[in-house]
């Protein structure tokens, strides 16, 4: 193993430490494959795992990266920021949480309205299927009332809006109203 993760090293120019842990042999015949994915599919045979630290990839044992990281090496997960169209974040974080493996995350921004998930490409995919569905797109438009109240409009309308995307206001000096919903 130590003498694959130093070819590597040395083909690649990517600086490599590897430790006394590291042990054992493979036999590999690789072409036309990234350097970080050959170095990643040797240490996989050999039970080990890597981490880079600054540009310095350190060559730890599998046991040593899932105490460090929570899931072992071969789960690999991939990070996406999925910007929200009129849902709350905090509410798609919510829904997204039964979406996500043992090893996965959901952190959401209200403030940007976005949901950063790190987890598997497939459940990536799966949570960006069902964003595709909840999500809709959202319009708000402005209703100036002449013969009604639109603070008293604005109480009755806010129960018939989708819960957790429309939004009703109302200006009580102009008399207008501001109502956000999906679009059909």
């Amino acid at each position: 193993v130590k003498d694959a993760v130093k070819l590597i090293a040395q083909k690649s120019g990517l600086n490599i430490v590897a430790g006394d842990a590291v042990q054992g042999e493979v036999t590999v015949y690789l072409e036309n494959i990234r350097a970080r994915d050959a170095l990643a599919t040797v240490l996989q045979m050999a039970h080990a795992a890597f981490e880079d630290n600054a540009g310095l990839i350190q060559v730890i044992t599998d046991q040593e990266y899932e105490s460090k990281y929570g899931r072992p090496f071969s789960q690999r997960v991939t990070t996406r920021l999925f910007h929200l169209k009129g849902m709350k974040a905090s509410v798609a974080a919510a829904l997204l949480e039964r979406f996500k493996n043992q090893f996965g995350k959901v952190v959401a921004d209200d403030t940007s309205a976005t949901v950063y998930v790190e987890d598997t490409p497939v459940k990536l995919a799966e949570v960006e299927q069902y964003l595709r569905d909840v999500d809709p797109p959202v319009e708000t438009r402005t209703f100036a009332l002449s013969y009604l109240d639109a603070d008293a409009v604005a109480g009755r309308l806010g129960s018939l809006l989708t819960n957790g995307v429309g939004s009703v206001r109302s200006d009580k000096q102009s008399n207008k109203l501001f109502v956000t919903e999906t679009v059909p």
